[in-house]
């Protein structure tokens, strides 16, 4: 007679499908290999004919304004002082809400949001 799998094996099993069964579904990603995209939505499409300034957003992997390329997407813009707490450095390079994502307090940010919202 054989034996079925070990309790152990079986509560591994039983935590894994009962995790699994929390988590959302989301759409995948709307670029390949990029875990988020920076818009730039300034009207810098007049810099290069009218100022002589040609602005090469490429090399910062960025998506420009409207007249640059991003036509038709949808966008949710965040303002810093609308929301939550985005992490930032002000004009005399201090560190505001601890100044880059991986310093700010994600239980503080999210409290903050749901007082905004």
């Amino acid at each position: 007679m054989r034996a079925g799998p070990g309790p152990t094996v079986t509560l591994a099993l039983v935590l894994a499908v009962s995790w699994a069964m929390e988590l959302k579904p989301t759409a995948p990603p709307i670029f390949t290999g990029r875990p988020f995209v920076v818009a730039w939505d300034v009207p810098t499409q007049d810099c290069g004919p009218r100022l002589k300034v040609p602005l090469d957003l490429n090399a910062f992997d960025v998506q420009a304004s409207p007249n640059e390329g991003f036509v038709n997407q949808n966008i949710t813009i965040f303002y810093r002082d609308r929301l939550g707490l985005y992490p930032r450095f002000d004009s005399a390079g201090r560190s505001v809400h601890g100044g880059v994502p991986q310093n700010v307090s994600l239980w503080a940010h999210r409290k903050m949001l749901q007082k905004r919202v």
